[in-house]
């Protein structure tokens, strides 16, 4: 048990009570009644481990109107998570350097970067919830990358320009130098995963926009409507049977003691007009794949008449 009641300077031998990093999603999982203990992780396998295991509890909380749908792509999602391929994705390789931590602004966007007239940095705010990451978590901001879920600005993308500055930097100092290695992502692969590990709640938008598509050519529907009636998943039907059935009675609840949000039909009908957006990308998406197939078939046909014409002359 975590005690934050303040100590007597006065006792020389009370010492400060280091305790784990504050975190937002901990804090939501408490208010819903979740015990989080704040643990302090010593290693970066400890500090993934913790990070997986809140992914974990957030997303088998009962929600408010949880489809089964919505179900069934949240428990897919955790499930790939959990393979070992994808969990060892964003792990440290065994090396002096893995266990290194670094302090992290958890957000670090434009608005919380001071500059002077001719834009050079003066200082950051909004501190409250930086904690120490292992090197291997320590990530430009979602922003720079394009993995950005709460801004229309993860539109642009940065990244090639922000790389380009940084590596000129290299020949300053050795951490310009070993920031620019570590941030070298032109093998992505980590990038969408440890996210989502540093914030659990971006799993499903982070999760189907970029890991699923290099995991299956199906669209989701298909896969995962069929995933759950397999026998031999079984154990993850009974626990998503579990859920929607918590689900209902938390829903049930909220209605009996006028806990509704009042605003709740309307965001009802935007979570449709959402769902239906997602939809109608993944069409498009999938059109646009097809296209893009079929017109680098006939580049390569157009490209092979061309030289046959060329031999003949």
């Amino acid at each position: 048990e975590e005690s934050f009641t303040p100590q007597s300077t006065a006792d020389k031998e009370s010492q400060p009570k280091i305790v784990g990093a504050f975190s937002m999603r901990k804090n939501e999982l408490q208010i819903d009644g979740h015990t989080a203990p704040r643990s302090i992780a010593t290693t970066a396998n400890e500090f993934f481990a913790e990070q997986y295991q809140l992914l974990q509890y957030m997303w088998k909380m009962p929600s408010h109107e949880l489809s089964r749908e919505e179900a069934e792509r949240e428990e897919f999602a955790l499930h790939v998570l959990s393979l070992e391929e994808i969990q060892s994705t964003p792990r440290p390789k065994t090396d002096s350097s893995g266990d290194l931590f670094c302090l992290s602004h958890p957000d670090l966007r434009v608005d919380n970067i001071i500059v002077d007239k001719e834009l050079r940095i003066c200082g950051v705010i909004d501190w409250e919830f930086s904690a120490t990451v292992p090197r291997h978590a320590f990530l430009p901001p979602s922003w720079i990358t394009g993995f950005d879920t709460g801004s229309m600005i993860s539109r642009v993308d940065f990244s090639s320009e922000f790389t380009s500055v940084l590596s000129s930097k290299k020949q300053q100092s050795a951490s310009h130098s070993q920031l620019a290695q570590d941030w070298d992502f032109r093998n992505d692969s980590r990038l969408p995963t440890t996210y989502i590990l540093l914030d659990p709640s971006d799993l499903v938008w982070l999760f189907y926009r970029y890991i699923y598509p290099r995991l299956y050519k199906e669209p989701p529907d298909a896969i995962v409507a069929s995933f759950f009636q397999r026998s031999d998943n079984k154990k993850l039907q009974l626990g998503l049977e579990r859920r929607l059935r918590a689900s209902e009675r938390y829903t049930q609840y909220l209605k009996d003691n006028n806990l509704v949000d009042k605003e709740e039909p309307e965001w009802q009908k935007l979570r449709e007009w959402t769902k239906e957006t997602e939809r109608s990308l993944e069409q498009l998406r999938k059109w646009s794949d097809e296209t893009s197939d079929v017109l680098a078939r006939l580049d390569k046909e157009r490209a092979a008449m061309q030289c046959e014409r060329e031999q003949r002359v």
